[in-house]
C-alpha cells in the first residue's frame, strides 16, 4: 500500500459484461466507424462494464475496507440476469457528447445491490447517494471538434431507435477497480472480484 499513500485514489464498483455483450458492443461501433470519419474516443472494448458505484476520492488505506463490505454485499444477492436495450446519449439525445447502451433485464436488483453497498460504505465516511441509478455502459465520448456531419450521422443513429440483440448476460460478480487517468486513457487496475452468492 506504500505506494498509495501520498495520493487520493478513483475507484469504483463495476459490474462486468459478458464476452457475448462485448463482441455485439464492439462489432456496432466497427460498424458506426464505416459510416464515416466519427472521431469519437472510444471507450476499448477490454473496458466495457457497468459502474455501479463511482468513488472519486478514495483514501488508500480505505482500499481493503471497501473491498470488504462490496463483498459483504454481494454474497445477500443471487446471479441475475442483464440485457443490452437501446443507443442513447448524455446530455441530451439531439446533442450527444456521451454515446452509450441502455440495459433491461433485473434492474431491480442492480438498485438494491447499489443501495446495499452505499449503506455499508456510509460507516466508513462516505455519503449515501440519492440520486437513482440510469444502467448504462458508456461506449464512446463525441469530442467539441467532431464535424457536423459527425455529429448529423450520430443523431440519425440514435433518434432511429436503435435496438441491441436481446442477449441475456448473467451477472455473477462484481468488480472493485481503480481507474488512473493518463495521456492515453484511463488505466484500470482490478481491487478485487466479489461473487454474487446469495446466503440461504
Amino acid at each position: 500500500m506504500t505506494e498509495h499513500e501520498n495520493r487520493v485514489l478513483r475507484t469504483f464498483v463495476s459490474v462486468p459484461l459478458s464476452p457475448t455483450t462485448i463482441h455485439t458492443l464492439s462489432t456496432f461501433i466497427e460498424n458506426l466507424n464505416k459510416e464515416g470519419n466519427l472521431r469519437i474516443r472510444w471507450v476499448k472494448p477490454k473496458h466495457f462494464h457497468l459502474t455501479l458505484i463511482f468513488l472519486p476520492k478514495t483514501d488508500p488505506i480505505q482500499l481493503y475496507s471497501i473491498f470488504n463490505k462490496i463483498q459483504q454485499a454481494a454474497t445477500k444477492f443471487s446471479p441475475f440476469p442483464l440485457r443490452l436495450n437501446t443507443l442513447g446519449g448524455f446530455p441530451h439525445i439531439n446533442s450527444p457528447k456521451v454515446l452509450w447502451a441502455s440495459v433491461l433485464g433485473e434492474v431491480t436488483k442492480l438498485e438494491l445491490l447499489h443501495n446495499k453497498i452505499n449503506s455499508k460504505l456510509v460507516p466508513l465516511g462516505f455519503l449515501q447517494e440519492r440520486q437513482k441509478i440510469v444502467p448504462h455502459i458508456t461506449l464512446g465520448r463525441v469530442p467539441s471538434s467532431a464535424t457536423q456531419d459527425a455529429t448529423l450521422l450520430l443523431k440519425q443513429v440514435i433518434t432511429a431507435n436503435f435496438n441491441f440483440p436481446a442477449e441475456d448476460w448473467c451477472v455473477t460478480e462484481l468488480h472493485y477497480i481503480e481507474s488512473t487517468l493518463t495521456q492515453i486513457g484511463p488505466v484500470y487496475k482490478t481491487i478485487g472480484i466479489a461473487p454474487l452468492s446469495k446466503v440461504l
